[in-house]
């Protein structure tokens, strides 16, 4: 009898409670180009301010579509900072790759400048809004200036 209860008590909890709840997400894409070219099978990640990323990989045309909980569901509404990892990999490597995996273990060497495959240094910042068509181009330079 007591077992019941815990099982209904779980249930009664988990209801509204599944991966999502009452999160709000909006739909995401965009491009990635570097020095004006689109950048293919990168890594896309916006870290919202409070909780789970998103992520996305560009195509050979460089767009993105970026996902929370699922392939292509969209990211959090609210303040994001961004970041891409675009790594040196042979396709077979690459499509054993896991896309939800940390992009930042990805094996080879960067294609694109260290700043932007952190938070920190990337530069991107975009805020994604509820109802808006949230499209963003995060244009990366081979060349970064290094500060003085």
């Amino acid at each position: 009898m007591r077992l019941r209860g815990l099982w209904l008590l779980a249930f009664v909890l988990s209801i509204g409670c599944g991966p999502r709840g009452d999160v709000l997400l909006a739909p995401v894409a965009g491009t990635v180009l570097l020095d004006g070219k689109p950048l293919s099978h990168a890594y896309v990640t916006f870290t919202p301010e409070q909780g789970r990323a998103a992520t996305g990989r560009t195509g050979v045309d460089g767009t993105f579509v970026l996902g929370t909980f699922a392939t292509n569901d969209g990211a959090l509404i609210g303040r994001h900072q961004a970041t891409v990892v675009a790594r040196e990999t042979t396709d077979a490597k690459r499509a054993s790759a896991d896309a939800e995996a940390d992009a930042m273990k990805l094996p080879g060497r960067s294609r694109i400048p260290a700043k932007y495959e952190n938070t920190a240094t990337s530069g991107f910042t975009f805020e994604v809004k509820e109802g808006m068509d949230n499209q963003f181009q995060l244009v990366l330079h081979s060349r970064v200036e290094k500060s003085r």
